[in-house]
């Protein structure tokens, strides 16, 4: 076996968003680059509310070579407790490429991330979990972007929150959003251009539902139904390809008409 070490000379950022280390030139670093360009408005607002950027230095990096001349990377904080381990492949260029399982640990010891990489890409099953081991977010890359079912669960509990299904091009399907008693608070389907399509569900943050209706290509379609918060309707109309149609009707909360008028 032998083994490269060495420490990092240039300074690792924080990203605001996901609270992550991410390393410089890397494609994380780039995207990340890109959307602070993007979204100035939404970057300062992360630094006001007090997340002030954070940076490393002195973070140590081994690589051990194995009996099979596969090769396995392991970065350390700079107390040296570890941080990430992956399986990598040495390029012809001298550079390391993640292929295989990663594994990001907390600096308690457990392990918070595991990923599978093909060729650099995320490609396969990807877990988080809670500090007792418990997983908190499930589901599967293709060549970097998700696909098929993802899960995410409550805290400490084997109980779904989120449920999104993903197209092969990477965009969001659906997602369906529970309550903690499993009540479905949220259902919204999207087309594979990522516009709202089919049926749209929403609820008050008591989980008592507040509109349901169809989205057509982005746009609201047929009837609609408003909710007040005790689940009594508040007001009904319907569209045509986002459009007002024949007459809008309001409700009181005793369920008497108050009020209608045509569109």
């Amino acid at each position: 076996m032998r083994y490269k070490m060495f420490m990092f000379d240039t300074e690792c950022v924080l990203d605001l968003k996901t609270d992550r280390i991410i390393f410089p030139f890397t494609k994380e670093y780039l995207e990340y680059q890109d959307w602070i360009t993007n979204n100035p408005n939404e970057y300062s607002k992360l630094v006001h509310k007090g997340r002030d950027e954070a940076s490393w230095q002195g973070l140590l990096e081994e690589v051990e070579e194995q009996e099979d001349g596969t090769f396995i990377k392991k970065l350390y904080h700079n107390d040296y407790t570890l941080w990430v381990e992956s399986e990598v492949r040495l390029l012809p260029n001298q550079n390391y490429q993640t292929h295989g399982i990663q594994k990001t640990y907390h600096k308690d010891g457990w392990v918070d991330l595991t990923e599978n990489f093909r060729n650099g890409l995320k490609h396969g099953e990807h877990k988080s979990y809670d500090h007792e081991g418990g997983v908190t977010t499930e589901g599967q890359y293709k060549r970097d972007k998700k696909v098929g079912d993802w899960f995410y669960y409550f805290y400490q509990q084997k109980q779904i929150q989120i449920h999104e299904k993903y197209y092969d091009n990477g965009k969001v399907k659906s997602r369906k959003e529970f309550s903690s008693s499993n009540k479905l608070v949220r259902d919204f389907n999207y087309d594979d251009s990522g516009r709202l399509h089919g049926q749209f569900r929403d609820s008050h943050n008591n989980s008592e539902l507040r509109a349901r209706g169809v989205m057509k290509d982005g746009k609201m379609n047929g009837l609609w139904v408003f909710y007040y918060i005790d689940g009594s309707i508040e007001y009904e109309i319907k569209f045509d390809n986002g459009t007002p149609v024949d007459r809008l009707i309001y409700y009181g909360m005793d369920g008497k008409i108050k009020w209608e008028r045509k569109t």
